[in-house]
């Protein structure tokens, strides 16, 4: 797991990523992250072997790990899996400042695993 600092007020793309490595095609999923839902009973097939992918701006606002949970399951709910993941962020002291955006170079990549469900984050700064 790769940590990174970005300075206060960045905006980070997160790449919310479920592979489904179970045997049970899933149609509906829950997304949310340390700042919220990002959905809740999203229509989507999700076979076995198959995977999905959302990509979400977020500002976060203190330290610490920025934790997502993504749960995919069909109506009931039945046949759930789940896989939660974090990723540190640090908000840091701006490293250059030119009157405009201030940015910084960093990429994070980790992950863990559910029953049925493989869920991955990365995030970089956008």
């Amino acid at each position: 797991m790769r940590r990174f600092a970005v300075p206060p007020g960045t905006d980070i793309r997160f790449c919310y990523f479920a592979g489904n490595a179970g045997s049970v095609t899933f149609t509906r999923h829950d997304l949310s992250d340390s700042q919220g839902t990002i959905f809740t009973g999203f229509p989507f097939t999700l076979e076995p072997g198959f995977a999905m992918y959302l990509m979400q701006n977020r500002r976060p606002t203190a330290s610490g790990d920025f934790v997502a949970q993504w749960s995919a399951y069909n109506p009931g709910p039945t046949d759930l899996a789940t896989a939660t993941d974090s990723n540190p962020v640090t908000i840091t002291a701006p490293l250059l400042s030119c009157n405009g955006a201030t940015s910084t170079m960093v990429r994070g990549l980790a992950f863990a695993k559910a029953t049925a469900a493989r869920v991955f984050i990365g995030s970089a700064p956008r």
